[in-house]
């Protein structure tokens, strides 16, 4: 069965048919290769740097929040077991200076005039 099929495919140039015909899924193939092991590493370090440096940005932030909203500071234990939370002294507001009376105000300008 075999040999009879193969005289069919080399008497009646099909052989050179399906070998041209295989070229271009012999090139996707190829073309399609995976990366080397080193460059995946690579991508996968890149990326896991990425989310972790974006993880602590965000907790940065949070914790930011929290100490501006929070008044307390952290919890210490006394020596007899008491359990002390402190207040914490809010930051020092600097005032803003006094509008001078007999400076002119100052011209607002008009954003529709060039």
């Amino acid at each position: 069965m075999l040999r009879q099929l193969h005289r069919l495919v080399r008497g009646s140039g099909l052989s050179f048919a399906c070998a041209v015909l295989a070229m271009p899924s012999l090139a996707l193939a190829q073309a399609s290769a995976p990366p080397p092991p080193a460059v995946q590493e690579s991508a996968i370090t890149r990326i896991e740097r990425a989310v972790t440096e974006a993880l602590h940005r965000g907790l940065d932030r949070i914790d930011q929040a929290l100490d501006a909203t929070l008044p307390y500071d952290m919890p210490e234990v006394l020596p007899n077991g008491d359990i002390l939370i402190r207040r914490s002294k809010p930051a020092p507001v600097s005032p803003q200076p006094a509008p001078d009376p007999a400076a002119p105000p100052a011209q607002k300008s008009d954003p529709t005039k060039i």
